[in-house]
């Protein structure tokens, strides 16, 4: 796994440069295509919004959803974050992901303003993203990227 980890840092890192400091936010974790009746699509609307993310044209695939590494942001955040890609780090881990999803009130009866943490962030990784970084819970640290 950490080697699959680092494979994944070290071809982003070439195409990114990170500066700055580092910030802290409440880290969550969403299924982009959830089973029909589970916990995601009914309470969180995940099967209205399967394969659809704020800032991407379209629908994309299940595949499509597993071969990147996509994280959501609050949506008071996307103005900041949207498209950027940034750089988590936890417990030893880093991985890059890429801001194309905000995490909206609307969707979940206020989730997204409860899950705030850290310096007052969120930051919500796909399922996928979630088993490459190792973890979908707690509180993370990240850095924007240009």
């Amino acid at each position: 796994m950490i080697l699959v980890m680092l494979f994944f840092a070290s071809a982003s890192a070439a195409q990114v440069t990170c500066k700055g400091e580092w910030r802290s936010a409440a880290l969550t974790n969403y299924e982009s295509y959830p089973d029909p009746g589970s916990v995601e699509c009914v309470k969180y609307n995940g099967c209205k919004w399967a394969g659809q993310f704020y800032g991407v044209n379209g629908k994309k695939s299940e595949k499509w959803v597993a071969r990147n590494n996509i994280a959501a942001v609050h949506q008071k955040h996307w103005r900041e974050y949207g498209g950027k890609t940034l750089r988590l780090r936890k417990n030893g881990r880093e991985l890059f992901v890429k801001v194309l999803d905000l995490c909206s009130d609307s969707d979940c009866n206020g989730c997204c303003t409860n899950n705030l943490g850290g310096d007052g962030y969120l930051i919500d990784i796909e399922k996928y993203t979630m088993q490459r970084f190792g973890s979908g819970s707690g509180e993370v640290n990240f850095q924007v990227c240009r």
